[in-house]
């Protein structure tokens, strides 16, 4: 029996993302395995399941590990899809977060810091600077406003576990127990009172025991449920807390004794309270990405692996999962270390867990050889297929487009680095400050002394001309010293080349001395990040005590990096993904997660397509071949809805710009700008056309306008430009939903969408058929995302996480099943006319996944064969063979419809290829079977097939050797 990990690599594997929640829980899920299975699904690849924050419509945001999330159905649930998917013989893939947790009340482990700092058991889990809160405390931004006016909206309520502060009725911290003390020291009985005196209270000996060592949630605990009780303890607490609400019995010196009250028992907590904005700029514990409410852990500790790992590990040691998706591998301290620990918790079960990280690569990087795991989710793959379908003159068009509607020039490498410095100025403050503290106090063996702000700007400089997420220094030991891998040297020496050169053009205005110490420290900060380590004490080099000395100091340089390291990578994905790919928007299907938004890559280069998909088969052939995922940008049909607008270049910028000089009237001004700004209205335009139905009906366009409206604030807050999610401008935001409002309201513009569509639709569907066709034959595990077998034309998410229709489905695949067995060739035909039923896709979904699990040649070990044509239409196709053994697979793929076919028909038959025809490799069979088209049968005339036979009712084609058929 072959393992899991073996087996996902010569079986034609294919998994389907259940995105749970939002509606969609685990018997839900089980109720789908028949159906995913009729359509060639082999694996279930699930959403986080383990216990999220309450309301939670993701999951990411995990609050405790070791328990299967009641809100899904919970671990019953569980079992029931898992007994459901072995009887369909489905395994289940599961996405596993051990980057951060929710910093919220359900965190137990969090809330046990909060009560008790760093005398907490989980202290050490999460990723804390101690040294940098003010008295050993945790900065919690959590203040809308200073805290005399926040008082209105705080409270002090007696928990579960024992005091608790709120805010507007949710939970924000919990006290550590010695405030019991503090607060009954304000309600002592008045001289009138008529009280119990306190005298041998109950309570007493449990006060006495709040500070304990070690610590001890019992005494609290008592209080509470002596609280509970009532009596005379119930009602001295009582009148404390009516003291804080503002309610105490002297109405004349109510808010001192309140406000002073407030004072002393925050003041000695294990955290402190602070403004959210300016708390962000000192906050010491590490968060994903600049996202305060999830903290992050130090999954590199081997406690907390453990305790952080069981639930998952139990799954897989029990056959419930059969591989694990890691999710941001980057965000780890040593994500190599995290991968072989992984991996050694997984040795031995009989299922031998198949392992895949989410990481997001440059065009020019592959995933460490050393790291133990079988590719990535793939990224990668689906900026590669949008690259080889992207027509590149129709992108020059575009940027000539561009230039003109927006008035500047797309320049993405300097806006690159501009987004990364503002992101590093802003957001990530507080992670900058504390590098530089690090960074300052190393010696430096005799350079010269400089100034923080020089520091701060070779700091932010270097990160910003980093062209990769991060790099990666395992940590060392001083009988195994930290090294640099050579590729990562590379980019460290070409990221300081850079950072000077945009130091010397001024992209950073700064005064000539000021630019001078910059470039000095710049100097330094390379030699450091290379540990290229100065000698403690050259006037004696060859004493012990100096190399013992340097190799500490260089332990200690190496642990800076490797908080670089850590700040690089969310650099990077805000300064890239949230805000360039905003903010240039020249063709949306190129601003996508890992992507290149002004073209960088070479577009429409089928020999850089072939070559990337030959290293892929020979490097990580088990990672996923996604177009869709949760993150994308925007779903694999919009894309491609938008390549036809390249295809159609002038054309559609003169149509852009026709709409906006109709519009130009209903913009807002806001502060003398009119709202949408020129580049905010282009990316609304393109979205408006990849979202239009097809077949629209009245009561879509409310729900259009909704779509739409909060998409172009997303898109805004992200740009950063005109408002972000920091500093929101309510008026622009305003205006652009109304802008929005108005254009849908035109019923003119209606109509020419709806005309538009009736052409750049069928064009759109043409090329997603061949986005997906590619997908099923290149090398890898074939990934689909919920829904997503059918068109899906959704934006970032939310709006990808709108509800699916499985029955749907089901009765459509039913109603294929029975058709094509009566007239194949009538239902191809019909598939094609009524492209806007989505029926086309699900089939070709399902014949291409069928065909996965029945032929060797599209596993992901087969090998990987360019094919060229020749002929008048020789461009308008990319396609290449797969082989195993005698097992022979050919992909073909039509690209560059709208030069085919600009009215919208599908480019079939012999009017659209003529004398085009595809070669064969040597050794090739001549005859094959389209499983596309109901295996309609072709020979090869010597080496080549007709691409009019090929392509004679379908615009794509999978073809099988005739005798593997057999």
């Amino acid at each position: 029996m072959l393992s899991s990990r073996e087996a996902w690599l010569r079986e034609g594997r294919a998994t389907y993302r259940v995105q749970l929640r939002d509606g969609v829980t685990l018997d839900d899920a089980a109720t789908w395995c028949a159906d995913l299975a009729a359509l060639g699904i082999t694996d279930l690849y699930l959403s986080p399941i383990q216990r999220a924050r309450s309301g939670s419509a993701h999951g990411y945001d995990v609050v405790d590990p070791a328990v299967v999330d009641e809100a899904i159905g919970g671990v019953e649930a569980l079992r029931r899809l898992s007994r459901e998917a072995r009887t369909h013989g489905l395994r289940l893939l599961l996405d596993v977060v051990p980057n951060h947790m929710a910093a919220s009340a359900g965190n137990r482990w969090w809330w046990d810091v909060l009560r008790w700092g760093r005398r907490s058991r989980f202290a050490c889990h999460f990723d804390i600077d101690w040294r940098r809160g003010p008295g050993e405390r945790i900065v919690l931004p959590r203040l809308g406003e200073p805290f005399e006016r926040a008082l209105e909206h705080l409270d002090l309520v007696v928990g579960e576990d024992g005091l608790v502060l709120e805010s507007h009725g949710e939970p924000l911290a919990p006290l550590r127990p010695a405030s019991w003390k503090i607060l009954l020291g304000s309600s002592s009985p008045s001289p009138t009172s008529s009280a119990e005196p306190t005298r041998d209270a109950p309570e007493d000996p449990w006060l006495a025991r709040l500070d304990a060592d070690p610590p001890s949630d019992e005494p609290e605990l008592r209080l509470v449920a002596l609280y509970r009780e009532g009596g005379a303890f119930g009602r001295r607490v009582d009148r404390a807390l009516s003291m804080l609400r503002g309610r105490a019995e002297d109405e004349d010196a109510q808010d001192e004794a309140r406000l002073d009250l407030w004072r002393r028992l925050l003041m000695p907590q294990h955290w402190s309270l602070e403004l959210w904005r300016s708390g962000l700029e000192h906050i010491n514990y590490r968060r994903f990405f600049d996202i305060a409410d999830l903290v992050a852990l130090r999954a590199d500790r081997e406690e907390v692996f453990r305790d952080e790992h069981a639930l998952v590990l139990d799954l897989c040691a029990d056959g419930t999962f059969a591989g694990l998706r890691i999710d941001h591998v980057d965000g780890l301290l040593d994500p190599e270390g995290y991968l072989e620990r992984l991996g050694e918790a997984l040795e031995g079960f009989e299922a031998d867990p198949y392992v895949l990280v989410e990481k997001i690569l440059a065009s020019d990087e592959e995933l460490p050889e050393s790291w133990r795991c079988s590719g990535t989710t793939g990224y990668e793959l689906a900026n590669a297929i949008t690259a080889v379908l992207t027509p590149p003159d129709g992108f020059t068009a575009l940027c000539r487009g561009w230039r003109r509607f927006v008035g500047s020039e797309p320049e993405p490498e300097r806006a690159l680095r501009a987004g990364k410095r503002e992101v590093l100025r802003s957001l990530f403050v507080a992670e900058v400050e504390a590098l530089l503290d690090e960074i300052v106090a190393l010696p430096r063996g005799g350079s010269p002394e400089l100034d923080r702000d020089a520091w701060r700007v070779a700091l932010c400089e270097i990160t910003a001309a980093l062209d990769v997420y991060r790099t990666y220094l395992p940590p060392g030991s001083q009988d195994a010293p930290p090294r640099h891998r050579p590729e990562d040297l590379e980019r460290l020496e070409s990221a300081s080349r850079r950072a000077r050169e945009s130091l010397e053009r001024g992209e950073v205005v700064m005064e000539g001395p000021q630019r001078q110490r910059a470039v000095q420290a710049l100097d330094e900060l390379d030699r450091l990040l290379r540990l290229d380590l100065p000698r403690l004490d050259p006037a004696q080099p060859d004493r012990e005590g100096v190399r013992a000395a340097d190799e500490n100091e260089l332990l200690r340089r190496a642990e800076v990096v490797q908080r670089w390291q850590q700040l690089t990578g969310p650099a990077m994905a805000k300064g890239l993904e949230d805000t360039l790919l905003y903010r240039l928007p020249v063709l949306g299907a190129l601003c996508e997660v890992g992507g290149e938004p002004a073209g960088v890559a070479p577009l429409g280069d089928r020999e850089a397509f072939h070559c990337f998909q030959r290293q892929r088969a020979g490097g990580r052939p088990g990672s996923l071949s996604a177009t869709s995922t949760h993150d994308t940008k925007r779903s694999e049909d919009l894309r491609a809805r938008l390549l036809v607008l390249a295809e159609l270049g002038d054309e559609w910028v003169a149509i852009a710009e026709r709409w906006s000089e109709r519009h130009g009237g209903k913009k807002r001004q806001v502060e003398g700008r009119p709202a949408p700004s020129p580049a905010e209205e282009w990316l609304l335009y393109q979205s408006l056309v990849g979202i239009w139905p097809a077949r629209r009906r009245d009561d879509d366009l409310e729900l259009l306008k909704q779509r739409l409206g909060a998409y172009a604030v997303k898109a805004a807050r992200e740009a950063k430009e005109n408002t972000s999610w920091l500093d929101p401008d309510a008026g622009w935001e305003a205006a652009l939903e109304s802008f929005v409002e108005a254009v849908l309201a035109d019923a003119e513009q209606q109509r020419e969408l709806d005309t538009l569509i009736e052409r750049v639709g069928p064009l759109g569907a043409w090329t997603a058929l061949s986005q997906l066709v590619l997908k099923l034959g290149v090398p890898g595990i074939c990934d689909v995302y919920q829904g997503c077998e059918l068109w899906s034309l959704a934006l970032v998410d939310p709006d990808n996480r709108r509800p699916v229709d499985p029955a749907g489905r089901s009765r459509l695949l039913d109603e294929l099943e029975r058709r094509a067995s009566a007239d194949g060739a009538d239902l191809l035909d019909e598939l094609v006319a009524d492209w806007p039923s989505g029926a086309i896709k699900l089939w070709v979904t399902q014949r291409g996944l069928l065909a996965r699990r029945r032929h060797a040649a599209l596993s992901a070990a087969a090998d990987y064969l360019p094919l060229e044509a020749a002929g008048a239409r020789s461009e308008n196709v990319c396609a290449f063979a797969r082989r195993a053994g005698s097992s022979w697979v050919v992909v073909v793929a039509s690209r560059w419809i709208a030069g085919l076919a600009g009215d919208g028909r599908a480019p079939i038959g012999d009017e659209i290829w003529a004398d085009t025809m595809l070669g064969l490799p040597d050794g090739a069979p001549r005859s094959w079977k389209d499983v596309l088209a109901c295996d309609a049968a072709m020979t090869a005339e010597g080496r080549d097939l007709p691409l009019a036979t090929i392509l004679q009712r379908l615009p794509v084609a999978l073809l099988v050797s005739a005798e593997s058929c057999r």
